[in-house]
Formats: C-alpha cells, structure tokens, sequence
C-alpha cells in the first residue's frame, strides 16, 4: 500500500503497558534490519519521576543522598545502596534533583529511533497523561506527501487527548541526524524528546563520501539545558517580566541576564544545570568541576578504543541555551549538519544551538585515560562584569583506563595558535580571545550531498520567489511565528477565521496576528531571515523550517568592535521600514532577483534549523516542492 493512501489522522484503540525502563542507549543500532519495509514502535507517555528508583513492577521508591553514598529509600527507615554499575538503569538521575516529567516507556531521554533510509516509520502512541494532550514533531523529516504528520498541535492535526491513541505513520527521509519532540506548549523542554537517526542504504554507502574513516563506534549525544520548576512556570514568568526575580521572589538578590561575547542577551533565566544524554550535576563552584554538588551521580560515559574513530551525533534539545561542545586534548572533525553531509572540517569546538545536530568524528589517539566532554555555554559576562560559562560534562574513558572522573582541561586558545569555532552565531569573538569563527554558511557540502540537493536556480525572474521575514525580540514582544503553506488543491484547513492575518491589519510596527506565507509551487524560493531587534535583551537564536531543508548561501554579520567585540550597528545590507524593520528590502535595489553579491551557489551546506546573528541576516534557498501547511519556529 502506498504511503499517500493512508488517511492523514488515524486514532486507534489498542491497549498498551510498560514498566519503568530507563537506561539510554547512546549506541546507534538500528531498531530493524535495512530490508524491512516497515519499521514499528509502540510507545505509551506518562509520568515519571527524576531520582526515584523504580521497581519492575512500577512502585517507586525515592534516591537520597546519605554520608556520601547514595540510597534508595524503600521505608521511612529502610535505606538500601544504590550499586551504579547495577541499578543506574532503574532511575532518570538527571542532576540530582526531583523533578515530574513526561516519559516515554519510562525513558528520559525518549528511546531512540533509529530506521533505514526509505523505511516506513510507525509510531503507535498512546497518551496516558492525566489532563495534557500532546503531539509529536518528527525534526529533520520532511514528510514528503504527509504534511499530516508533521506533528505540529493544531497545525497538522489536532493533539492526542489524554486516553486516546494516534498512529503516525511516514517515510524515513532525508538520512542523517534528527530528533523528535512534542509540539504542544513546553512539553518538549519536561521530558518529550528524543533521537531520530535515519541510516543510509547500504547500497548506498559506497557511494556518498570517500573521506570517512572505519568508525569504530558510533554514539548518540542529547544536551539540553535543565531547570527544577516546569517549563511552563518558567515560560510564564519570563512573559510576565519576572526575570530578576528567578532566585525566588523573596530573595535580596536579583538575577542579572547573562550576555554573549556581543552583548547579545543568553541567559534570560538562570542556568541551573544540563544534562548529557539524560545525566547531569550542579556545581556550585563552577571554577572547578571536579567538585559537583553531588559527586555520586552517574555521569555518561562514552568508552572508546585507542586509535579508533568515533562518530558523535549531537543534539541540542534544549529550551533557551546554545552548548560549545569540544572534547579534551582531541581536535573534532565535523562530517554533517541537520543531517547534511558536509566537506570535513576541523574545529576546537562546534556550537550547537536549539534543534540544531551536529556530527563529528575524533579520534582517540590520546594517552589511555579519562578525558572530559563538554558542553559549555556561551555566556560571557553581566551587569556585574566576566561570569564563567556554565558547563555539563561526560567522560571519554579509553578502555583500560581507571574509572575514575578525568583531571583534563580544556585546549587554551592563544594568539599564535587560536581556537576555530565553528558555528559561531556572531562574526568574531574579542581579538583577546584568540578565537577563530567559522560561520555555518561557510561549510561546504560533499560532492554527493550537492549532486543529490542541488542549489535551485530559477531561469527568469517569474520562477523565483523572494521573502524577507524578520525573526526579533522586541519590546513587549517575545518572537514571531510564522506559518507558510504551499497553494496547492486539497490541502488547506476547513474552518475560516481560525487566525488574523498580518495581512488584514494596517500594522506600522507591532501586531498580534499570524503571518501567513504562501509559497507558489515549485518556484525558487530564496528567504533572508532578519534578527533586527529594537530591544536591549536581543539575541542571536535559531529559525527551524519544517518540510524542506534549506541551502545556507550567505551570512551578513552586523558591525562589531574589533577589540571588544560588541556590536556598533546593524548590517546595513538590510533597508528597515520601521524601527522593528517590518517591511525589509535590500538597501541595493540590484540586489533583488537573486543577486546577492557574496551567495554561494556551488557548494553550500543544507540545514532545516539556522541561527541567525543579532541585528544580521542568513539567506537561505529551496525549492517549493512539498505542499502542506507548515511553520516556521523559533527554537
């Protein structure tokens, strides 16, 4: 049966249990083998509780922290030890604290998917929530002719209420590195996500690229930033301005919001903690993470062989913070992007932003030992002056080395040697820091990568569609969200005046409406997606695109203090209307139609998820192929 013949919203009644199982495999094993047609899965969300130890047959009993060592609580008086090697499956530990989150099959991170290429993925959920509906967005896949189940909660179809069960069902494509989570409030920041790996057709790995080593092994690295209250509280209280008061209300001390190398805003909340593939800490001092607040959690551990090379694909899961990721004493070699094989590049470090994934190879021909992971922030300073970047951690242990946490350090940049950092969401860091930016827009694609997704070029200018949408923190405002949708027949909501369009409202500068993009079916469409804020607190964030995979062709920078590394002014490639820059053109009319001096039309990288710089742009191509109503998020 053809994939475009089953009906866009499936509920079926079938009854679905499970025990509590919460050990991640950071391993990529495919869940079937590449010959079979259909790949299923059978999924129940529920509850679950950080730091609880949970029995087969689901009671629970609570982990507590007694002379150093840790307990499961199985009375009020009864404290059995905690054997890591043995019961570290038994819990979510995360960083320690207790926290109820959504589960799925008991797991935290959610179970990995990992599929063929071309294999038919179906996922029968069930919702055993008490009172929240929920939805699934499979991130990366384009849903060639099932806009339906793209996952988006009242956009593609309506949320699976609690009780009720929804098959989603689509083709596993474009291979590579993604991600699923819900799309329904801020469920996807309390436990609803997870790993969506689509490994290519063996008959098709001879053919992609002749650069990549024999892997070794192959390991799936989730990060995201951590906080004790819900998502929703913290979404809440961040709209309402509550900010300096995230210490606690009745706290002397007021937060400051931490600041990037630009001044750009990042912590708008306090960062509390992140966690590697599900494990974290606290660390009061942060000078030294050899002192965790609790140093008997587990932290993630990747074991590796000397001189054996391992992929890492990772993934930024996060709610509000973009992670520098490097590896001690070993340099990384970026291979992918979103899923897109790029020209291998060797970097220090890689930022990776909300939604973003990032895939890289070291390898491990350091001395036998334990060597730290890092996820860092890129926090630089307050009102209060030079903060230290908050940090989560996992061990590369070499195999016959001691299981003992590393006494590593970080490469030290320096003038003559400095750090290349790629994926940097600002044009250069302060001359001080000794950093080199490599810019998303400048990797390259492989030659099998652009041979298989070529740059779309339109023959005139009727072929070719221009939009410029500006994505910006503004005053009283929060983000833009943008919908799009291809004009194609059958495939519209039914209901009329579901939404205010932008373009029914005489709006000089801010409006409360949706801004509906309608894309004319396969023209060129070339998108310059702004970040021109007129608020102190702006900041570079990262733009996802569901249905396509876009070319990255340009990235304009504002002006920067070369010393300081501020920023002077917005890039002036950019002609604003209005203060909020509504209505944006370029300031050079010969620019229009494509003609974009700068525009790399040979070899770009493909992305679905881009971080565009504070008061800057990135100019971004596809082809409008794949009808459907779709959105545009900030992540």
């Amino acid at each position: 049966m053809p994939l475009t013949s089953f009906l866009p919203f499936l509920y079926i009644s079938v009854l679905f249990t499970y025990s509590p199982a919460f050990g991640f495999e950071h391993n990529v094993k495919p869940h079937c083998p590449p010959d079979k047609e259909v790949c299923e899965f059978d999924w129940v969300v529920d509850y679950v509780e950080t730091m609880i130890y949970y029995e087969d047959g689901g009671a629970g009993h609570p982990i507590v922290v007694r002379n150093g060592s840790l307990y499961q609580r199985s009375s009020c008086n009864t404290y059995i030890p905690i054997d890591i090697s043995k019961d570290s499956e038994k819990a979510i530990f995360a960083d320690g604290s207790y926290k109820l989150i959504y589960g799925i099959n008991g797991h935290y991170p959610g179970p990995s998917v990992v599929v063929y290429e071309g294999q038919q993925v179906v996922v029968n959920l069930k919702n055993n929530l008490l009172m929240e509906g929920l939805t699934i967005h499979w991130h990366g896949m384009v849903q060639w002719h099932t806009p339906w189940m793209d996952g988006v909660g009242t956009v593609s179809h309506c949320p699976i209420n609690p009780g009720e069960t929804f098959q989603y069902r689509f083709l596993a494509d474009p291979p590579g590195t993604h991600w699923y989570h819900s799309h329904l409030g801020t469920e996807r920041t309390d436990g609803l996500s997870g790993a969506l790996i689509v490994l290519p057709k063996p008959e098709k790995l001879e053919n992609l690229r002749d650069d990549l080593p024999e892997l070794s092994g192959d390991f799936v690295m989730v990060v995201t930033d951590w906080k004790l209250d819900a998502s929703i509280e913290t979404k809440s209280e961040a709209d309402w301005g509550l900010n300096p008061f995230s210490y606690g209300f009745n706290e002397t001390k007021c937060y400051s919001i931490t600041l990037d190398a630009t001044g750009g805003a990042v912590g708008l909340f306090p960062f509390e903690s992140a966690l590697i593939n599900g494990r974290g800490n606290h660390y009061l001092n942060k000078d030294n993470p050899e002192q965790p607040d609790i140093p008997e959690l587990p932290t993630e551990t990747f074991v590796v062989n000397r001189y054996g090379y391992y992929r890492f694909r990772v993934i930024n899961t996060g709610m509000l913070f973009a992670f520098r990721i490097s590896v001690d004493k070993h340099d990384i070699q970026i291979i992918s992007v979103d899923g897109n094989d790029v020209v291998m590049t060797s970097a220090e470090s890689v930022i990776v932003h909300g939604g973003e994934r990032v895939d890289f190879i070291i390898l491990a021909s350091e001395d036998i030992a334990n060597y730290w992971v890092r996820a860092q922030s890129i926090e630089d300073t307050n009102s209060e002056g030079p903060v230290v970047q908050d940090t989560a951690l996992a061990v590369l242990r070499y195999n016959g080395s001691r299981e003992v946490q590393p006494k590593t350090h970080r490469y030290e940049c320096r003038p003559k040697d400095p750090c290349r950092v790629v994926n940097c969401p600002f044009g250069q860091y302060p001359d001080s820091y000794s950093i080199t930016c490599v810019a998303a827009s400048e990797l390259k694609s492989t030659s099998a990568q652009i041979k298989a997704h070529p740059v779309p070029i339109a023959s005139s200018p009727l072929e070719f569609q221009e939009i410029f949408l500006n994505f910006h923190f503004s005053y009283g405002n929060t983000y833009v969200l943008v919908m799009f949708f291809l004009k194609v027949n059958k495939i519209y909501p039914k209901q009329e005046n579901t939404t205010t369009s932008c373009e029914s409202l005489n709006c000089t500068d801010h409006c409360k409406c949706t801004y509906i993009v309608k894309l004319e079916k396969d023209k060129t469409v070339q998108i310059v997606f702004l970040n021109m804020d007129d608020a102190p607190f702006g900041m570079p964030h990262p733009i996802h695109m569901h249905g396509h995979h876009f070319h990255v062709l340009k990235t304009g920078f504002p002006h920067y203090n070369s010393t300081t590394g501020e920023i002077l002014d917005r890039n002036r490639d950019i002609k604003c209307s209005t203060k909020s820059c509504n209505g944006a053109s370029w300031r050079n009319e010969e620019w229009n139609f494509g003609n974009v001096p700068g525009l790399n039309l040979e070899n770009p990288p493909q992305k679905d998820t881009i971080a565009v710089p504070r008061n800057g742009y990135v100019v971004v191509r596809l082809k409008a192929d794949n009808p459907g109503y779709l959105i545009l998020s900030i992540k």
